[in-house]
């Protein structure tokens, strides 16, 4: 079942009609690797260094609790998860000190993304008729309903003042944030969530990867073809881009807008320069820059199809770490829609030193950080989810 669920994320996102699952503002460098947020073995969330020193416990499951999905506000010093009750469904704030808000909602939230300024919470919900992308602003608590579409994916603005989404098939939209919506244009099936960089927003339009600016032009990067995935790094300066495509050679074809990405690969396309570099030859599960911008985690299917395999690229190339079979709620809720979860977490520590990974390695599950240039990741927590603060 393993081995059919990891070869199976690489096509669930285009054949599902449910989208789950922005940019964060840049911040001050960090002076070390951050803390992991973990969902633990007994489904608690837990805070701890990232050598699993020093937990503590910021909420607990139980009989009538369940907890998801914990994530970090934009300077790390909030945590925020969706959980259900006997009171129903909600999503819960804490600074980690007192008494979590917790913001009681009409349907269990199954995506959570923060807005880089700090004061509002984007989530998504099931809703009659799609998607429903609600609004919870802070600290009032106070909720909007948005829009519904399926299906529907959206990206915060730098400063988070706007979202851009991609709503339905063909509609981007973008949409104010205590102001009226701006204009709302066209772009293309087959792909998942567009992404706000510093430039303007990268979505894909008339079978390109395209940047449009905030006066309106539009500049194509590269041409596409097939169910494509794209994140770019929060410096805006690259995008890593994959289209995975069953016809079609492995040749370039230059036409006068853009040359057309290999299918199958995973390529990093330099915005300044324009110039394609191949980042694996073979097709991903997901991929995740470093905070830095430097440095891309490739998550790949192993040759079983089994398992995994973690790799790293950056200016060396391609180094390959361990092989893991990433845990059933990762497997399920996060990689068949990466580039919507790529915005709003990190697997990376704060100063791109380490990486962590939730699942199994030689049969033993629990949360790993793979520290760069070390030959074996350490295994610091029990537990199926896992995240780093900024």
């Amino acid at each position: 079942m393993l081995r059919r669920s990891v070869l199976a994320v690489l096509v669930l996102a285009g054949c599902t009609s449910q989208a789950t699952p922005s940019t964060t503002s840049l911040a001050p460098e960090p002076t070390g690797p951050g803390r992991l947020a973990v969902v633990d073995s007994e489904g608690d969330i837990v805070v701890m260094e990232a050598d699993g020193s020093d937990p503590v416990e910021v909420a607990v499951a139980g009989e009538e609790i369940g907890l998801a999905q914990p994530i970090w506000s934009p300077d790390g010093s909030r945590l925020s998860w969706a959980q259900v009750s006997g009171e129903g469904p909600a999503y819960a704030i804490s600074d980690l000190e007192g008494e979590p808000t917790v913001v009681p909602l009409d349907q269990f939230p199954y995506y959570a993304f923060w807005s880089p300024a700090k004061d509002r919470v984007g989530t998504l919900r099931n809703g009659s008729s799609g998607v429903v992308f609600e609004m919870i602003t802070l600290p009032s608590g106070e909720v909007e309903l948005v829009e519904e579409d399926a299906p529907f994916y959206f990206s915060w603005s730098p400063t988070g003042e706007r979202v851009a989404a991609h709503a339905g098939p063909e509609r981007l939209l973008d949409l104010g944030v205590g102001s009226s919506d701006g204009p709302a244009g066209d772009t293309d099936d087959g792909y998942l969530a567009p992404q706000w960089i510093p430039d303007g927003v990268l979505h894909v339009s008339g079978g390109d990867l395209v940047l449009v600016s905030s006066d309106g032009s539009s500049r194509s990067l590269a041409e596409v073809a097939g169910l494509t995935t794209f994140v770019a790094n929060r410096q805006g300066t690259k995008v890593a881009v994959q289209s995975i495509s069953s016809g079609g050679g492995q040749s370039v074809a230059l036409r006068e807008t853009a040359a057309a990405v290999r299918p199958n690969v995973v390529t990093v396309i330099d915005l300044d320069s324009g110039e394609f570099t191949t980042a694996a030859e073979s097709p991903a599960v997901g991929f995740f820059w470093s905070p830095d911008g430097e440095r891309l985690l490739v998550l790949a299917p192993d040759e079983s199809g089994a398992a995994l395999v973690a790799s790293v690229w950056g200016d060396g190339g391609l180094e390959q770490y361990s092989a893991y079979q990433p845990s059933p709620i990762q497997l399920r809720d996060l990689f068949p829609f990466f580039p919507q979860y790529a915005q709003s977490l990190s697997f990376w520590a704060a100063d791109s030193s380490a990486f962590v990974l939730a699942g199994a390695i030689d049969g033993e599950q629990g949360i790993w950080v793979q520290t760069l240039g070390e030959s074996a990741p350490e295994l610091v927590s029990g537990g199926s989810w896992a995240v780093w603060s900024p």
